[in-house]
């Protein structure tokens, strides 16, 4: 990049953000007579569980995020807003009105493909693909922390683009994860396969998505996992046809057909077949593997290249506890959960799953707190399994809670944490 064109950048975009900072007041003071606050705080609402996860000042800046997007993304708004307003704001002001009316603000999910200096950045949308330059002092310090994967609310400024509220990056999603997850949550995205609209008409359920933003990767034997599945209605099955390639099981006229040559139970292979409703299913880990499956089938069935369902263990945390919506292979998962064959403590696959359980009997021995997920990562455990195994602890010390007569009212024992800390008492009886 050139030196001047660097310097007119950042002139730009510091003229547009003083000029901002000085429409800003009016702005959310006329939102909040317009009720737009009333109406995120009612949205937030059906989420409480969730949001009690975050600090204060998320709410109140994912507020401000949201009313901005709804006002300055919508060109009749910002007329409005002016018109009403028009009196009382100075030409400057109206000339910025004016721009934003031509070129609304928009959301964007993007990576980072080239930094320089001064905090000036160059960024791939990661929906059209589009490349644009980027001056935002906050994103170009979460690249250099190794950051790489952001959603923010953005405006042009005629030469760059800024940010606008909080920048929302993600450690463990995937693009793919966000394509996904816009086709559960706005039927806009099924039409138009825009994210950025699917984004501006469900802003608030994306921004809950940084409450798992800081989980890294799940990564079994190098591969990350990806949950893939997709269903269709069908005639029949007779999953005799595909004996060669399948194990075949069959419990409460569900059938269930595993692929012979995965026989690693993290990256399971299957299809079931529901005898009632004509349902075929496709389950894999890793697109892959669902491909293979579709590529065996198509002589008689058409699946896509790209299953309805597919999630990395992060996202698919996250679309059950924002959206409450699960995999849909886990209704026929159920018929067929068996123990796992028993093996040796020292063997390969279960060491990690031994070795994080040692780790959870040690946190809940001492009362102290920890992270399911960063654990999980640690010992090459997928979360699903760690979240088992955690519930298996909490049932267990349940089940081995003994209750005793007697005791002093007046005493209270120290929590485990504190217990935990205390020195062995002395050797010598002091008596």
């Amino acid at each position: 990049m050139e030196q001047f064109e660097a310097l007119e950048i950042i002139r730009q975009s510091e003229s547009f953000s003083r000029q901002l900072a000085k429409i800003e007041t009016g702005i959310f003071t006329w939102a909040e007579k317009q009720k737009l606050f009333r109406m995120f705080f009612k949205q937030a609402s059906r989420y409480k569980k969730v949001i009690e996860e975050f600090p204060e000042e998320w709410l109140r800046a994912s507020s401000h995020q949201f009313v901005a997007g709804y006002v300055f993304g919508n060109s009749g708004r910002l007329h409005k807003y002016l018109h009403n307003n028009r009196d009382f704001i100075d030409k400057e002001s109206k000339s910025l009105l004016h721009h934003f009316m031509d070129s609304p603000w928009f959301y964007s999910l993007f990576q980072i493909t080239e930094s320089y200096p001064d905090n000036i950045l160059k960024a791939r949308d990661c929906s059209g693909g589009e490349e644009f330059y980027l001056y935002s002092e906050g994103t170009a310090n979460l690249f250099k922390q190794g950051k790489n994967l952001f959603m923010a609310l953005l405006f042009d400024n005629g030469k760059c683009r800024q940010t606008y509220g909080i920048i929302h990056y993600y450690q463990g999603y995937s693009v793919r994860d966000f394509t996904g997850f816009a086709y559960l949550v706005s039927y806009h995205y099924r039409n138009s396969r825009s994210l950025s609209e699917s984004v501006k008409n469900k802003p608030l359920e994306y921004m809950l998505l940084d409450r798992f933003a800081e989980i890294p990767f799940t990564v079994h034997k190098g591969e990350q996992m990806v949950f893939c599945s997709h269903s269709r209605k069908v005639e029949s099955f007779d999953p005799e046809e595909y004996s060669r390639h399948f194990l075949i099981e069959e419990k409460n006229d569900v059938v269930k057909c595993t692929l012979k040559k995965y026989q690693d139970t993290m990256f399971f292979t299957c299809l079931y077949f529901d005898k009632m409703k004509n349902n075929l299913t496709l389950n894999a880990v890793g697109v892959s593997r669902y491909r293979e499956m579709t590529e065996l089938l198509k002589n008689k069935y058409d699946f896509p290249r790209e299953p309805s369902w597919c999630f990395t263990t992060q996202m698919m945390i996250a679309v059950d506890t924002v959206l409450g919506i699960k995999n849909p292979s886990l209704a026929y998962d159920k018929y067929f959960d068996t123990e796992p064959p028993v093996q040796g403590e020292s063997s390969p696959d279960l060491k990690p799953i031994n070795d994080l359980m040692r780790e959870l009997t040690d946190y809940s021995n001492a009362g102290k707190k920890y992270s399911i997920q960063e654990l999980a990562s640690k010992h090459d455990v997928p979360v699903e399994t760690a979240l088992q195994l955690e519930n298996m602890l909490k049932n267990m010390d349940k089940k081995l809670n003994i209750d005793l007569e007697g005791g002093s009212d007046d005493i209270v024992p120290p929590p485990p944490d504190k217990r935990h800390k205390l020195k062995d008492p002395p050797n010598q009886n002091p008596f």
